[in-house]
């Protein structure tokens, strides 16, 4: 009986003996880690700056079907996430998680590797003040009407320039915006990859406008940039690995892009149109691209009608590759403007083929935020 006791209190010594030690090598390490790295535990008594809340919430589940392939698929399409921390009312940070085809890649510098795969899509500081709007990072590029606009804006998918990736939405940045009494200017410089710089060549981006009481707006965008081979053939592949990016990979070119916005909302009639012209510049050898867009919405209670005629031709040294398309559709809208069911018919007629391609779409676009769903530009 002696010996079970010896043994009960050896243990219990034993145990006793190693959380002493335990304590005093956790105890060690985090004294090493606070001097020598400067790391901290934030306690209770830590004070919280600012404030940390989910700024954003768009969901757009989308059903798309194309008859000529039989096709159907299910996606979240333009969704996305936004959370913002303010630390005062003029210094705050901006956090947007969103699927990799919301960066808008463009096809000059390779293909968009798994596009829907969730990724940061917007991460930048916002200095903002009556001296106007700066934000540094991953920043939304202001490009025309379209291109400026947040996803739940638009009442329609992306125009073809953007489906075609001819041109980015977001990119790694620094920016500056500014209104007064209408008039807005947007003022970006960026990488132009949508991504990491891997050229070492810098874009700008520049947009002036006016806006009359969200009724009326009328902006002119232009961008320029250079690219070279470094970033749109930095494996070597030649351009069989990018028939479709409208250049020589091999070679520098110099873009010159330009854009007329208009928009006019007199209810029940809201009219968009948008006009883009390109330039790519390699020696003596000039690529032209050209592209429009017109849509129509007549308001008629919940229900509102819908309309875009769409035009581009991507290369003009490259004949019978002009694209159109027709779009017919309708959307129910809830009271407060923060969920939209949208069906939408599109035909695309791409000159000397013969065969038509017929689509019909499916979107139901939901958020918290009332009225987001209503059309407006935002700007």
């Amino acid at each position: 009986m002696k010996n079970i006791w010896k043994l009960i209190l050896t243990k219990a010594m034993a145990a006793a003996v190693a959380s002493i030690i335990v304590s005093t090598m956790v105890s060690t390490m985090v004294s090493t880690m606070v001097s020598t790295f400067g790391i901290a535990y934030a306690g209770p008594e830590s004070e919280r700056l600012g404030h940390l809340e989910i700024a954003d919430f768009y969901l757009a589940p989308t059903y798309s079907f194309r008859e000529s392939r039989h096709l159907g698929s299910f996606d979240l399409g333009s969704s996305y996430v936004a959370m913002m921390w303010t630390r005062d009312p003029v210094i705050s940070a901006v956090l947007k998680l969103g699927s990799r085809s919301l960066l808008g890649l463009p096809v000059r510098y390779g293909p968009n590797l798994n596009p829907e795969q969730v990724a940061v899509i917007e991460g930048y500081g916002q200095s903002n003040s009556d001296f106007g709007r700066f934000r540094f990072g991953l920043i939304p590029i202001a490009f025309g009407n379209e291109g400026g606009d947040v996803e739940r804006h638009l009442t329609f998918p992306r125009s073809l320039v953007f489906q075609t990736r001819y041109m980015l939405l977001r990119d790694y940045g620094v920016s500056y915006h500014i209104a007064n009494e209408g008039f807005f200017s947007d003022w970006t410089i960026h990488n132009g990859e949508g991504g990491p710089d891997l050229d070492n060549e810098i874009w700008f981006t520049g947009r002036l406008g006016w806006q009359s009481n969200r009724s009326f707006l009328l902006g002119l965008t232009g961008t320029t940039g250079r690219t070279t081979r470094l970033s749109t053939d930095p494996k070597g592949l030649g351009n069989a690995a990018l028939p479709d990016a409208g250049i020589d990979v091999t070679q520098p070119a110099r873009y010159r892009i330009v854009n007329l916005a208009l928009e006019w909302f007199l209810r029940p009639l809201r009219l968009e149109a948008e006009g883009t012209a390109g330039e790519a510049i390699q020696g003596d050898n000039v690529v032209k691209m050209r592209a429009l867009h017109t849509d129509l919405e007549l308001t008629t209670g919940p229900v509102n009608w819908l309309a875009r005629y769409e035009i581009l031709s991507p290369r003009n040294d490259v004949s019978g590759n002009q694209i159109m398309e027709y779009s017919l559709g309708l959307s129910w809208h809830s009271r407060y403007d923060n969920s939209v069911l949208s069906l939408i018919g599109t035909k695309k007629v791409i000159e000397n083929v013969s065969l038509d391609e017929h689509r019909a779409l499916v979107m139901w676009r939901l958020t918290p935020v009332a009225g987001a769903l209503a059309g407006d530009s935002g700007i």
